[in-house]
């Protein structure tokens, strides 16, 4: 495969070397087009046409890689225009025409038009005025007018509604946006409920529990013989020191709920 593709290119270099020894003996003006000058361009184009459609697509990625190597983008974009045009083309039935035109600068340019099964399409090869250099390679398929409306009358649709999906999908978006503010004025609700039921709980529920209650005044060890030997005065202490410690934590002994109850005060036997 490599041995052909070396054969391939360098049928394509010989025919520019025919191009440029023809063209040789020209001066660097621009000098009109001849008849043998039109009629080697005409078929160095057509050579070069039935050249490359000849190929298989594989040789044709492999001179396209080659190229590549060479930075040649004319031979590259000109073949890669052939393998995208290949299967709209269909089978190759002859060449119709071939025609070589000359621009001001003496750049010669060779269209052939070529029918094949599906559609004509139009071989251009360009090269400069001393025929030394190709500048331009392509395959252009001649669509119908038919086809052509079609083609474009497709794309409106596939933009349009690419444009219209684009719009509904940033409305929907935008949409969101009034849940966004939702979610705020919820959590902005919360705090301020927070912190309402934190200023209102009462001051009590912010005093430590008493988990140890304290140490009654001690009862004097030496009492009276007349306050000891009755029980009125012994319930009178009793209720001196319960006053006392409801003086001194500011609440009321029934408030203590600790499950202790006085129901009886009895002289111990000595």
């Amino acid at each position: 495969m490599k041995d052909r593709l070396k054969k391939i290119i360098l049928a394509l270099t010989m025919s520019l070397v025919m191009l440029s020894l023809f063209g040789c003996a020209k001066e660097s003006g621009v000098e009109p087009m001849t008849a043998d000058t039109e009629m080697m361009m005409a078929y160095s184009a057509e050579s070069m046409f039935q050249q490359i459609i000849s190929m298989p697509d594989e040789d044709i990625n492999d001179m396209i890689e080659a190229y590549s190597e060479q930075q040649d983008t004319i031979m590259v974009n000109g073949l890669n225009a052939w393998l995208s045009s290949e299967e709209d083309l269909g089978e190759f039935k002859e060449i119709k025409s071939t025609e070589v035109t000359q621009d001001n600068e003496g750049n010669y340019t060779a269209t052939v038009l070529a029918a094949f099964e599906q559609r004509d399409c139009e071989f251009i090869l360009g090269v400069n005025k001393r025929m030394t250099k190709y500048t331009n390679l392509g395959f252009s398929p001649v669509y119908t007018t038919g086809e052509l409306v079609a083609e474009g009358f497709g794309n409106l649709i596939v933009g349009m509604g690419m444009v219209f999906v684009v719009l509904i999908f940033l409305a929907w978006v935008i949409s969101l946006f009034k849940y966004v503010h939702v979610f705020e004025e919820r959590a902005k609700k919360k705090a301020e409920a927070r912190e309402a039921e934190a200023n209102a709980r009462p001051e009590a529920e912010e005093r430590p529990v008493i988990t140890k209650l304290p140490e009654a005044p001690a009862v004097p060890a030496a009492l009276p013989e007349a306050a000891a030997s009755g029980e009125d005065e012994i319930a009178a202490v009793i209720a001196a020191a319960i006053a006392a410690y409801e003086a001194d934590t500011g609440r009321h002994f029934d408030e203590l709920k600790n499950g202790i109850t006085v129901r009886k005060i009895r002289r111990g036997r000595r």
